[in-house]
């Protein structure tokens, strides 16, 4: 259950810190 959480986590970090480092 928290495999799926985790990875959804990771994926919203990485995409604001993307979105942060494009800035």
């Amino acid at each position: 259950m928290y495999g799926w959480t985790d990875t959804v986590l990771l994926r919203d970090i990485s995409t604001f810190l993307q979105d942060t480092a494009l800035d």
